[in-house]
């Protein structure tokens, strides 16, 4: 769409803001249920789409970055991991 781009709209649904405004309006039941009038009334920001879609390259952006860190991080556990069995069995 040339308005709202789906990526940003998810992003945008699962935000603190709007995951409030959800809560609120939820209906005191059981099964908490949010009905489509009331999902049509809550409020976020809609910039222009080509903003939308910058934020969204941004967020892939930092995806791939978390990635790098989080495998960087596995390997310095194993590189550790590693290091103690060395020292357990006195090969250092």
């Amino acid at each position: 769409s040339n308005v709202l781009n789906t990526e940003y709209l998810a992003f945008l649904l699962r935000s603190d803001y709007v995951q409030h405004q959800m809560l609120a309006k939820t209906g005191q039941v059981t099964i908490g249920k949010l009905a489509l009038f009331r999902i049509a009334s809550l409020k976020g920001l809609l910039p222009p789409i080509e903003l939308q879609r910058k934020f969204n390259g941004a967020v892939d952006q930092l995806g791939h970055c978390r990635k790098g860190l989080l495998s960087a991080c596995d390997e310095v556990d194993n590189l550790f991991a590693s290091l103690q069995q060395r020292a357990f069995r006195g090969d250092l």
